[in-house]
C-alpha cells in the first residue's frame, strides 16, 4: 500500500493528465445524453437517454473523486507518513552516540570549520551559531519554511564521521523560532556536526543547512 501511494505522489502530474483525459471523456459523454434526452419525445426514449445522463453524471462524480483523493495522497498522506517515520525514530537511536573504537573519545578538530548550505529565510540555524560551546539541553532556533514544505529534521554526528543520527523532527514550517530541544548530556565531549533538513511535500530533501558545535565543557 505505501508503495502505491509512493507511486501517485511522485508522478502526481502523469496522474492529474490521466484524470483530466478521462474528465474531458466522462463530461462529453455526459452532455451528449443531455441533449438526447432534452430532444426526445417517447417516454422510452427520454428514459434511456436519462439513464444515460445518470451513467454519464456518475462518471465524471467518479473521476472528481479520484481527483481529489490524488490531491490528498501527493499533499498531506504521502509527506506526513514521511515526517511520522522520523518522529518515530526510537530512542535508544536518538540518544546513540558513536564513538571511535581506539581512543573511546570524539575526535575533537582544533578549528571548528564554517557552517554550509543555510538558506537565509528558509532552511537556517540561528542559535547556537556555528563554533558555539553547548551543554545540557540545548534549545535549537532559526527557520525551516520553503515553499512546497513537507517536514524538517535534525540530524547529528561526530565531526569528520559520516554517521548521522536524527534528533528531533517537525511537520509545521517555522521561521526564526524554536525549532526543537536538543540533549547534549548523553554525548562524549567533542566537536560535533549538526544539520538541519527540509524535505517538501513531495518528498524531495533540500540541500541542508550544517553547523558545527563543540559540546562539553564550560559553555561561553
Amino acid at each position: 500500500m505505501d508503495a502505491v501511494l509512493r507511486f501517485l505522489a511522485e508522478n502526481e502530474p502523469l496522474v492529474y493528465i490521466l484524470l483530466g483525459l478521462a474528465a474531458l471523456f466522462a463530461g462529453r459523454q455526459l452532455w451528449r445524453a443531455w441533449l438526447e434526452w432534452q430532444g426526445a419525445i417517447f417516454g422510452l426514449e427520454r428514459e434511456i437517454a436519462m439513464q444515460r445522463v445518470v451513467r454519464g453524471a456518475a462518471q465524471l462524480g467518479l473521476v472528481v473523486i479520484l481527483f481529489l483523493s490524488e490531491f490528498v495522497v501527493a499533499s498531506f498522506v504521502v509527506p506526513s507518513s514521511d515526517a511520522l517515520s522520523v518522529l518515530a525514530t526510537p530512542t535508544a537511536d536518538i540518544l546513540f552516540t558513536p564513538s571511535p573504537a581506539v581512543s573511546g573519545e570524539v575526535p575533537a578538530a582544533p578549528a571548528l570549520p564554517g557552517e554550509t548550505g543555510c538558506t537565509p529565510n528558509q532552511i537556517e540555524i540561528t542559535e547556537p551559531v556555528n563554533g558555539a560551546k553547548v551543554n545540557g539541553l540545548v534549545t535549537l532556533t532559526g527557520t525551516a519554511d520553503v515553499p512546497n514544505f513537507g517536514f524538517y529534521k535534525f540530524e547529528m554526528s561526530p565531526l569528520g564521521v559520516e554517521q548521522w543520527t536524527t534528533i528531533l523532527a517537525g511537520r509545521t514550517p517555522i521561521r526564526d523560532g524554536e525549532l526543537g530541544r536538543w540533549d547534549t548530556s548523553t554525548l562524549l565531549p567533542g566537536d560535533y556536526a549538526l544539520r538541519l533538513m527540509v524535505t517538501d511535500a513531495a518528498g524531495q530533501a533540500l540541500q541542508p543547512c550544517t553547523i558545527t558545535l563543540r559540546v562539553g565543557g564550560e559553555t561561553p
